[in-house]
């Protein structure tokens, strides 16, 4: 899962633009974190590491940038309640990266350094990393991670990286949470108004959005285990919309793999 900062960062930093200076264009932007933002999408990582696995892998670049170096160190110190209301991105990939490919993954490196535990949650593991690292070990070693904290640009990188690990933005399901309302749930992938009509969408992005929403906006996390296992369970019985297909595969369209989830959601509930 990856817990992306959605508010700051190089994309909403000031001054920012394309400016002549000595008779040539120049174009900059600003990379700011206010400690404020670094602290509320760091307790939303926290709380959704709670409820997984336990282990924060922070992504930042603090070897050359001052921005990365703040990021490090408010995560590692204790995480206020902040009630402000943020959006961020989750994006997950769910049980076993390499299942869809049947391809072991090989063993993880020892390519983070750990850092002492958050105050508030010492029973979290909190590592960091390097953003061109991350980028690397994501392919190399995807199993690794559970949870990756870091912030807009690097989040956004990643999280298309790891798209393609499952095979498709049309598995990817993701959140815009608020601090203290509800959150707003739904598929990684655009409305691809090109295939629109066709019975040719993906709906396993949509259902997975379903199950996080159960897990992490309604407390519901039997239920939403349930929606993941009947989406595992299709895919291992060979069911493929056209993004997925793989050799060997079971060609269905939106429609039916929709029905095929809902029949194997049916079997677990008895």
């Amino acid at each position: 899962m990856v817990v992306r900062e959605l508010t700051g960062d190089v994309y909403f930093g000031q001054p920012k633009g394309i400016d002549v200076i000595d008779g040539e264009r120049v174009g900059y932007n600003n990379m700011i974190y206010k400690e404020s933002e670094i602290r509320r999408i760091a307790k939303v990582a926290f709380e959704v590491a709670s409820k997984r696995s336990k282990k924060i892998c922070s992504v930042d670049k603090a070897n050359v940038l001052d921005v990365s170096q703040l990021w490090r160190d408010v995560v590692h110190e204790e995480v206020s309640p902040i009630h402000i209301y943020i959006y961020i991105y989750i994006y997950t990939f769910f049980y076993s990266i390499y299942k869809s490919t049947n391809t072991p993954a090989p063993p993880p490196p020892p390519a983070r350094s750990a850092r002492p535990q958050n105050k508030n949650y010492p029973d979290i593991e909190v590592t960091d990393m390097y953003v061109d690292n991350a980028a690397m070990q994501l392919i190399r070693a995807p199993t690794q991670f559970d949870v990756i904290l870091t912030g807009n640009i690097f989040g956004d990188i990643l999280s298309d990286e790891a798209s393609m690990l499952v095979g498709s933005l049309g598995m990817l399901p993701s959140a815009s949470i608020s601090g203290d309302g509800p959150g707003v749930f739904e598929p990684c992938h655009g409305s691809a108004p090109d295939i629109a009509g066709e019975d040719k969408a993906n709906p396993l992005a949509m259902i997975l959005s379903a199950a996080m929403m159960l897990k992490y906006d309604l407390d519901r996390p039997k239920e939403a285990q349930l929606l993941e296992d009947a989406v595992e369970k299709t895919l291992e019985a060979g069911w493929r919309t056209g993004d997925i297909m793989q050799e060997g595969g079971k060609p269905v369209g939106c429609k039916e793999m929709g029905q095929r989830v809902s029949e194997e959601l049916a079997k677990l509930m008895k």
